[in-house]
């Protein structure tokens, strides 16, 4: 790997990268990923961090380290970009449309519109795709043929590229958070001591089209089942955060852990999110058993070899959990309460971990992707990008930033029909001809 030029002297052979990703938002995946971008991506790296309520967001100092340089932006420039050779672009679930908003995948498309017209290089890194399902999204989907290497962490978010029309190569890796190293001489508990079980819940109301109903009963019944399993053996429930930030974990898990209490299990939860590595392995290293919610709190566990179960609300926990060889120990969101009982039961007898040979291949996965992605960008900071076949890309993102222009006019054309048609049902507004 060739080092960052931490001397800051500009050096032709050494990429100068712009490495755009959801750090410092208090989501310790999102900062574990940056983290691990930091760590393997060869070159001097500016982070951007996006994000909208600056107010409450502070950039962890982890984050900052290797005189890398941090900045929160909310608005791309494309003058800020001719500087670079590359524009890196990862990872986390960027491309997906939540139940009622695509402006995850404009923002990111976006980006990547800005870059090329800086002449910068693009790379996705380590991205998940979801389901993608406005029509909008899918137009600007066509400007992912226009970024140099594309690797995602997961061979469905390959699949869905492909059936939405990205031609390019795929690379298929993994999840970076894979080479966060957090195997530690654990203190695991003896033999008539409780079992320390670790919990991490999410609320998915409005998520994936999950409804509050739902939330509620699967609360419930993981509840029931938590105190069941303690009637048999007992208990020590930690609860763990990972997102403090706008979709909140704490309030599910204060609920969760006075809930727990009312009924005799000792239980206690983390006030806020793990901002070490150090930190991370103390959480996880006191732990017998994990059940986790939020992808990156299932693959700590699996890294710091915790036998593990996850609950799916989306595709990426159910692939994860099939990947690491436990598929046994999904909890989906509609089973009862026996169905969750019966498979906490499993775990706590069996403690099977995450496959060695699996996580092995896993993280070798990693770092083939990351290889790939340094050669690219060793080959960008050598070459210039403005040739014929640039400007070919650039009229080509032309065309198709113009139709999504006109996609976007068309739509708030009809929004404006329907509201006069509605207003002329109700008799607000004159009829039509007056």
């Amino acid at each position: 790997m060739v080092p960052r030029n931490a001397s800051g002297n500009s050096d032709m052979n050494v990429p100068q990268i712009a490495l755009f990703s959801y750090g410092g938002v208090a989501n310790l995946g999102d900062d574990l990923i940056a983290t691990v971008l930091l760590n393997h991506l060869a070159g001097d790296i500016t982070l951007f961090c996006p994000g909208r309520d600056f107010a409450n967001q502070e950039i962890p100092q982890w984050l900052a380290e290797n005189n890398t340089s941090v900045q929160l932006i909310d608005e791309v420039d494309s003058v800020q970009l001719r500087k670079f050779d590359v524009v890196v672009i990862g990872g986390g679930s960027l491309l997906i449309d939540y139940d009622r908003s695509f402006g995850t995948v404009v923002y990111w498309l976006t980006v990547v519109k800005k870059a090329i017209q800086a002449g910068c290089r693009v790379v996705f890194a380590f991205i998940g795709v979801g389901n993608i399902k406005h029509a909008i999204s899918t137009l600007l989907i066509q400007i992912i043929e226009l970024v140099d290497v594309i690797v995602v962490r997961d061979e469905p978010s390959r699949q869905r590229l492909k059936e939405l029309g990205v031609h390019r190569r795929i690379c298929v890796a993994a999840d970076p958070v894979f080479l966060v190293s957090l195997t530690t001489p654990a203190a695991r508990r003896h033999d008539n001591g409780p079992l320390r079980i670790g919990v991490n819940l999410r609320s998915y109301v409005d998520l994936y089209s999950g409804s509050q109903s739902e939330h509620f009963d699967f609360v419930s019944n993981f509840l029931a089942a938590l105190v069941a399993i303690h009637s048999e053996q007992e208990l020590e429930v930690t609860l763990i955060p990972f997102r403090t930030h706008d979709d909140n974990d704490l309030q599910t898990l204060y609920s969760l852990a006075e809930q727990l209490k009312q009924r005799g299990v000792p239980s206690c939860c983390i006030n806020s999110v793990p901002d070490s590595i150090e930190s991370i392995r103390s959480v996880f290293g006191r732990l017998d058993l994990f059940v986790g919610m939020r992808l990156h709190s299932i693959i700590c566990a699996l890294v710091a070899g915790i036998p593990s179960s996850g609950i799916v609300y989306a595709p990426k926990n159910e692939s994860l959990l099939k990947l690491a060889g436990i598929p046994q120990f999904i909890i989906r969101r509609n089973m009862n309460t026996a169905d969750v009982t019966q498979i906490l039961r499993k775990l706590m007898h069996r403690r099977v971990t995450a496959d060695p040979f699996r996580v092995s291949e896993i993280r070798r996965k990693c770092e083939t992707g990351f290889e790939e992605i340094n050669q690219f960008s060793r080959h960008a900071a050598r070459t210039n990008n403005q040739n014929r076949s640039h400007f070919r890309k650039r009229f080509r993102l032309h065309i198709i930033w113009m139709q999504y222009r006109l996609a976007l006019l068309v739509r708030r054309l009809q929004r404006q029909r329907k509201i006069r048609l509605v207003a002329n049902l109700f008799g607000l507004l004159p009829a039509y001809g007056d």
